[in-house]
């Protein structure tokens, strides 16, 4: 068992993982936003450095789309690694629940950065942005939100279902980060249409990194075109995750 808390928002309790950094567990289905071996270590090896920010800095992404921005975690340790580097991105996340700012301030989001600035810049333009933003926002008129880290590095979140903006978008992407909870939770979202979806939005070469590796989920993404490899999990977590290339 893992130390939890209960966060400011009754709906969320906070974990703290076994690296140390914290993760937030929804109290309707016992939902956990990462996992409970490691959120950050799990962003670091199943995004970042699967997804392409391991090699050669000028080989790095300039593009990412990420499905579910959840807590924001994944993203916050991607752009510290391009403004270290002095690498530009684009970062585009879809999400359809915007979880509060008070509750994201509790996970201290801005632990193992190089900037920990970076996630205080985030979380102020998170507060504006929830303010701003409508109550509801309809399918072909999605809500949009950006926050403009300096000149070469800037995150769009965009407040719609997934399912219907990217059956609509024609934009482009070098690498997906595919975080929308499990199979079980969100069956729309790992069905072999959204994988169609996504191999049509990234580049030749582009890769989609999971967490799942189930076999059926393995074989709509290879339907689609994807190149389906394992590849072991993060040190203390999962024995294998996934990297699908275009």
């Amino acid at each position: 068992m893992r130390p939890r808390v209960l966060s400011v928002e009754n709906a969320y309790l906070i974990e703290t993982t076994d690296d140390g950094s914290r993760t937030l567990v929804r109290q309707d289905g016992d939902l956990s936003f990462h996992s409970g071996c490691g959120a950050a270590a799990e962003c670091d090896h199943v995004y970042l450095h699967n997804g392409g920010f391991n090699g050669p800095e000028l080989d790095w992404p300039q593009s990412v789309l990420e499905i579910g921005l959840g807590t924001g975690l994944a993203m916050l340790r991607t752009i510290d690694r391009v403004v270290a580097a002095g690498r530009p991105l684009r970062y585009v996340a879809l999400e359809n629940t915007a979880v509060p700012t008070e509750v994201l301030r509790q996970l201290d989001l801005g632990r193992g950065l190089a900037d920990p600035s970076l996630a205080d810049c985030f979380l102020s333009g998170w507060d504006s942005m929830l303010q701003s933003r409508p109550v509801r926002s309809l399918p072909n008129r999605p809500y949009e939100a950006y926050w403009r880290v300096d000149s070469d590095r800037w995150v769009q979140v965009i407040f719609a279902e997934a399912t219907t903006w990217l059956d609509a978008t024609k934009e482009m992407f070098d690498a997906v980060y595919f975080d929308p909870f499990d199979p079980q939770s969100n069956p729309e979202l790992w069905t072999e249409e959204v994988f169609n979806d996504l191999a049509r939005c990234l580049r030749p070469g582009g890769r989609l990194v999971s967490y799942c590796v189930k076999g059926e989920i393995r074989r709509r993404m290879a339907a689609s075109g994807f190149t389906v490899t394992r590849v072991p999990g993060p040190i203390g977590g999962k024995p294998e995750v996934l990297i699908a290339t275009r």
